[in-house]
């Protein structure tokens, strides 16, 4: 059955086009299944309520058992990258999990295979449906004020951190769904057992050499976030916005973190709905659906950020920097994304990192195939589960080589493409401007919104994009 209620009739062949498929790639399938009562007398509804149950039961046993494992750890996954308008990474590059997040349970569970990945998976989910049910009421968030920054000393270095305030009352999630994971997996209290105040949630923003750098970075940050006199256009709230949790496993190869699983805290899936139900779809202009996609694709658009930049120093040395770009449906201020309709498209944007340098030796032939061939060698040496491969797509007669990939089972697939730049952000041959032809075309579309926004003074943005998850 195909979502939407569309029906493929015919192939399209001896002029059978009336009943065959629009010109698209984006459909999602729905298999149903039905478990027969063994009394020949059709099939059971009560099944698959009493085989949830079951499924629940054991993994809800497995968890209370499960042993704590340093290798792995569960964090809360940031959807933003950097502390806007600050421009500040939300992360520190030098760890050994260089990703915008707030470590929930560390350590986590040990996942010696991947039936445990799956118990952990289902578990997590029970404990998410248990804090929030299959939808959170309010939007998942964490303010920022000139008070949320500090300091921690430790004995050769000091780091600068984003300390939430778990008495706002805008926090208060975070605590309900810590006290959950806790009371899930039992086992995992090693922060408990090991701090004097116990969990003490934080996003780490850098290490620097002394306290008194840490400090004087501080003061900076508290005057840009400050309300009045000074403040960000007087707005007493920013925030970091929050979709899913990731579990990360450390790597023999070099000691790091790398994420295994994405969970979405939107837990009603799209596939679920039909003609009949579609009105909480509609009344939201899919706004759930589109978080939940959000939640799915966070953890893998960081693994792929972080295989691109192995990957450009291991081809073209330092002197060259990348820097992945969504555009598309999950471009920053896009969001038209849905799970089972959309896939992550994303370009490699390749210039100098040094200035006055020149790329006049880039980009050589196959240097794109070369980076993206990398790239994929990265990702399948940490990510057992994962599907790559190199395809060439057409873009205006131009052959564009693209790297396909889904990370981990159930995971969006995404699709990257690369782009050499010169000093002046411009493309620097013809596959590399077929490529940037794309990001700027969604540009120019929403530019013309926002203007059209300035002119009408309404929100149009979110009401055309909420349009686009509709018609999808």
């Amino acid at each position: 059955m195909l979502l939407g209620n569309i029906q493929h009739v015919g192939d399209g062949r001896n002029g059978d086009d009336k009943n065959s498929f629009p010109p698209s790639d984006h459909f999602g399938v729905c298999i149903e299944f039905e478990f027969n009562n063994g009394n020949g007398g059709g099939a059971s509804k009560c099944v698959g309520s009493v085989l949830e149950s079951h499924q629940q039961s054991d993994c809800n046993a497995w968890a209370t058992t499960a042993l704590r494992s340093t290798e792995t750890i569960l964090a809360l996954q940031c959807n933003e990258r950097k502390l806007q308008p600050s421009s500040l990474d939300l992360f520190d590059p030098k760890s050994s999990l260089p990703v915008p997040h707030i470590t929930l349970l560390c350590g986590f569970v040990e996942l010696s295979n991947r039936q445990a990945v799956n118990l952990a998976n289902q578990s997590l989910r029970n404990a998410i449906k248990s804090a929030f049910g299959d939808v959170p009421q309010h939007k998942l968030k964490l303010p920022i004020t000139d008070q949320s920054f500090a300091v921690f000393e430790h004995a050769q270095s000091s780091s600068l951190v984003y300390k939430p305030d778990l008495n706002d009352g805008t926090c208060s999630w975070l605590g309900k769904l810590y006290s959950t994971l806790r009371a899930t997996f039992p086992q995992c209290h090693e922060q408990e057992s090991r701090f004097r105040d116990g969990w003490t949630p934080h996003i780490s923003l850098g290490k620097y050499a002394t306290p008194d750098l840490a400090r004087e970075r501080l003061v900076q940050l508290q005057k840009h976030f400050s309300i009045g006199g000074g403040g960000v256009d007087n707005n007493p709230r920013h925030f970091i916005t929050c979709d899913s949790i990731g579990i990360y496993r450390r790597s023999a190869i070099d000691s790091k973190l790398y994420c295994c699983s994405s969970l979405p805290f939107v837990q009603r899936s799209i596939e679920t709905l039909n003609q009949t139900n579609m009105k909480p779809f509609v009344q939201s202009s899919g706004t759930l659906e589109r978080n939940r996609f959000n939640g799915m694709a966070c953890g893998i658009i960081h693994e792929v950020e972080r295989a691109c930049k192995f990957a450009t120093s291991a081809v073209f040395g330092d002197d060259v920097t990348a820097e992945l770009k969504l555009y598309g449906s999950c471009a920053a201020g896009s969001q038209s994304c849905l799970p089972g309709v959309s896939d992550i498209d994303a370009i490699i944007i390749v210039r100098t990192n040094r200035e006055g340098v020149a790329m006049n030796a880039l980009p050589r032939p196959n240097d794109n195939v070369k980076l993206l061939e990398a790239m994929i060698a990265r990702i399948n040496s940490l990510h057992a589960q994962a599907k790559c491969r190199l395809r060439v797509s057409s873009a205006g007669g131009i052959a564009l080589s693209m790297m396909t990939l889904r990370l981990m089972p159930g995971a969006p697939s995404m699709d990257v493409v690369v782009c050499f730049q010169d000093q002046h952000g411009e493309p620097m041959d013809e596959s590399s401007r077929a490529a940037t032809d794309s990001v700027r075309d969604h540009e120019v579309i929403l530019e013309e919104l926002r203007h059209l926004e300035q002119q009408f003074h309404i929100d149009l943005v979110p009401a055309f994009y909420g349009a686009v998850r509709i018609i999808k």
